[in-house]
């Protein structure tokens, strides 16, 4: 699970570049964006733009209160999986993998019943670890590409 705070921050500076297709919709309805499961916010409603625009002439503060509003179905979810009280679901923290991934992986692996050799569970993380390198990356780049350059 990754940190809502995280996503949040993630996902307006990503649909503020536009790169997905529905953020480029202009005047969009509740059906242009269901496949990505947004939601509309009324200040963004009739504005005659595209996600990406609207977010563009928002200062940070409106734009990560419009990026809430657009993920309002995706925390509903979570808070769902929060309150499941199901032995067949783990919840493990983003973070913990990033911690602690090899113990991490070896306790999801242990709960689901999987036979995981300590080998193997380290050769699992060091591959995480990889894969959340360069997303860091990206996502770092991607953040500060619309800042100024410093003088």
């Amino acid at each position: 699970m990754r940190d809502p705070r995280d996503f949040l921050i993630s996902g307006y500076h990503y649909h503020k570049r536009g790169r997905e297709f529905w953020c480029q919709i202009n005047d969009p309805n509740e059906d242009d964006w269901r496949e990505v499961n947004g939601s509309i916010d009324h200040n963004f409603k009739n504005t005659k733009t595209n996600f990406s625009n609207y977010l563009k002439s928002l200062d940070q503060g409106h734009g990560m209160i419009a990026e809430l509003n657009f993920r309002k179905k995706h925390f509903e979810a979570l808070d769902g999986w929060l309150s499941l009280a199901d032995p067949r679901v783990i919840i493990i923290p983003y973070e913990c993998i990033l911690e602690s991934g090899v113990s991490t992986f070896s306790k999801l692996a242990t709960h689901h019943r999987l036979a995981l050799h300590e080998r193997l569970a380290i050769r699992v993380y060091h591959l995480f670890t990889q894969l959340a390198g360069k997303l860091k990356t990206r996502i770092y780049a991607i953040q500060h590409l619309d800042r100024e350059p410093s003088s």
